[in-house]
């Protein structure tokens, strides 16, 4: 009986040509996590994923990645330190056959159209723990060629079984939407990068970053409101007594629309005060601190 690395019987030497890891209707939509995320609710996400469930997580990595500059910048450092280097495969041995072997396996590499790009599409497990990529066969001058490697989405896997935390995932579809198939052997490749000992789900290395993501979004949300209330004078409106409720409203007017236009019309019976905020810069500092404390925590 021929096995794979895993242990899977391998029953058929002729490649499967059609792709198996389809997109469905279901791919096109996500459940956003990062939105109104609270540490309660991470905390939820992560226990669903120590369980095997790691589509919100997969879901949440995917968005911190896209709205952390710094988090996003970090990760693609690293996949690029890796991608960027020369690589060359090397014989076995001296002997021809290995030679041959090795000569083979080059031409089979240099033969996928997007060799690079899977490359960077296979180190997104830096961050996540694991990404895997389907081989796209076809067949040209009566050979069997590796023609693309397709990534697929992690939340298009599970580790969850009724048994126990998989070490291999297997691939939701629609006929098994809770435990998944098992991966055909040879018709996909499994990245899996360990930033610690432990579950597949727990290795990524934006499971430890993700607090800091969290808490960096609190202090943002707080320095964003705490410039919109300080940065820009107080504006108050004074009428004098006996004004006439359309007097009243055309100096509402006129206070709003001076912070758009810098610039008011009102009567001589009017007055309009702008009161300066004290100096502010202590507490500003504050939160740019805690910002730069977060994102050194994700550097490391």
């Amino acid at each position: 009986m021929l096995v794979d690395r895993f242990g899977r019987e391998i029953k058929s030497n002729k490649p499967i040509l059609e792709t198996i890891a389809v997109q469905t209707i279901r791919d096109r939509y996500s459940s956003y996590p990062s939105q109104g995320l609270t540490p309660q609710r991470l905390a939820r996400i992560f226990k669903e994923a120590d369980q095997g469930d790691i589509v919100r997580q997969a879901e949440l990595f995917e968005e911190m990645e896209e709205k952390d500059t710094h988090l996003g910048g970090c990760l693609q450092t690293r996949r690029l330190a890796v991608a960027g280097l020369e690589w060359e495969i090397i014989p076995a041995s001296s002997s021809s056959e290995d030679v041959k072997i090795a000569d083979a396996a080059k031409e089979m590499v240099e033969y996928i159209e997007n060799w690079e790009d899977a490359i960077l599409d296979l180190l997104d497990a830096v961050g996540k723990g694991f990404s895997v990529c389907e081989i796209i066969y076809e067949v040209a001058e009566n050979k069997v060629w590796v023609k693309e490697l397709k990534w697929v989405h992690q939340k298009k896997f599970t580790f969850n079984s009724p048994d126990a935390v998989l070490e291999v995932p297997r691939l939701l579809t629609d006929d098994a939407p809770v435990w998944g198939e098992e991966l055909i052997p040879n018709k996909f490749v499994i990245h899996r990068s360990k930033a610690r000992s432990g579950a597949t789900p727990r290795g990524g290395l934006l499971r430890p970053c993700a607090y800091m993501y969290l808490f960096k979004n609190y202090d943002i949300k707080d320095w964003l409101i705490f410039n919109e209330l300080f940065s820009v004078p107080m504006r108050i409106g004074k009428y004098q007594q006996g004004a006439t409720p359309e007097e009243i409203e055309k100096l509402k007017e006129a206070v709003f629309n001076l912070a758009v236009d810098a610039a008011a019309v009102i009567s001589d019976s009017t007055i309009i005060e702008l009161l300066e905020a004290e100096s502010t810069s202590n507490n500003a500092d504050t939160f740019l601190k805690f910002a730069e404390f977060c994102d050194k925590a994700i550097t490391k």
